[in-house]
Parts: C-alpha cells; structure tokens; sequence
C-alpha cells in the first residue's frame, strides 16, 4: 500500500495538499524555457497570496493565461 493510500484509510477525511517545490518544477518543466522565469513569478503569487480569494483570483489568471497553449499542464 502507498503512502497516500495508507493515509487515506487512516484520516480519512484529511486533506492532503501537494509540495509547493515539485508542483511548480512540474509545471515549469511543461514549458518552453522561455516563459519559465514569468510563469514560476505567477505561481508565486498563488502560493504566496494573503488568502483564497486573491489565491483563486491568481490562479484564474494563470489559468486563462496558459490553458489553451500548453494544454494538461495547467496548475
């Protein structure tokens, strides 16, 4: 059993959020290395954001800015 699996069964209604540092090498690594610089500023506003209404507000921004170019690669 993985680990995610076994916390799953153990905690059953916890939340589980992702490492901020593999989240965005993943996303970087999904663009050309001409946008990474912009595109890893952007995360950080997300990751960085005083609270979820201004994290989502980013995070739509990012999205409507790079979902249809770099299809299944979008935070």
């Amino acid at each position: 059993m993985g680990f995610w699996k076994a916390l799953a069964k153990v905690f059953p209604d916890t939340r589980h959020q992702r490492c901020l540092v593999h989240k965005t090498a993943n996303v970087l690594a999904a663009r050309p290395k001409s946008v990474q610089p912009k595109v890893k500023s952007e995360l950080g506003e997300i990751w960085l954001s005083g609270g979820r209404d201004s994290a989502n507000k980013a995070f739509d921004g990012v999205l409507a800015k790079y979902s249809d170019k770099y299809t299944g690669s979008t935070p």
